[in-house]
Parts: C-alpha cells; structure tokens; sequence
C-alpha cells in the first residue's frame, strides 16, 4: 500500500501473509516517526481483530 500524508511524506507498507499462518509489515517512509506511528497503529489494530 503507498499513500501520502497531509505534508507530502510518502509512506509504503507491505504486508505478507505467510506460509505458517503469520503476517509480516515492513514499511519506508520519508519520515521515520509517521512510518513509526502508522506501523503502531497497524499491529494495535490487528491485534484487536484476533
């Protein structure tokens, strides 16, 4: 997935769904703290839909 934010920061996320039933995020962004805070709030909210 790739977006950008309000401020024109790109933000790729890739996430895979794995062989042995688990999921991997990895993620770049031109910003490390909204990259940070974006990934955070992925795994919170996955992790509320288990």
């Amino acid at each position: 997935m790739y977006g950008r934010s309000l401020h024109g920061h790109h933000v790729c996320v890739l996430v895979k769904y794995q062989t042995s039933g688990r999921l991997t995020v990895d993620g770049k962004s031109t910003e490390g703290t909204l990259l940070s805070n974006a990934l955070d709030h992925l795994k919170t909210t996955l992790m509320q839909t288990k």
